[in-house]
């Protein structure tokens, strides 16, 4: 992989979170366990367009491993789970036990 990222990216991430954990929150409330398959797809589909446009623009780009277009499956994947993590915790948030939520991640 070669890694070009400004030093803004980790803001990116703080966004991607937030949209995936809320979106993901309201999916799981409306369809119950659909809605945790549908954020998961959301998620699988969403960063490989974030990691494309990161190709486009000399940002980093990969290579030597199988793809999905120009994303690592592995990537697809993993990303599939982080949306389904994000949306326990955004649950975990908005019961108001927001110490659990940050341990579980630290």
């Amino acid at each position: 992989m070669i890694l070009r990222s400004p030093l803004w990216m980790p803001l990116a991430w703080e966004i991607v979170a937030v949209q995936l954990g809320y979106v993901g929150l309201r999916l799981w409330e409306r369809f119950d366990k659909g809605g945790l398959l549908m954020i998961g797809l959301l998620g699988a589909i969403n960063i490989p367009f974030y990691e494309e446009m990161a190709r486009r623009i000399h940002w980093w780009q990969y290579s030597d491993c199988r793809m999905i277009s120009f994303t690592p499956w592995y990537i697809v994947v993993g990303e599939f789970g982080i949306a389904l993590v994000l949306t326990l915790l955004a649950r975990t948030l908005r019961r108001g036990l927001w110490r659990d939520a940050v341990s579980r991640t630290t």
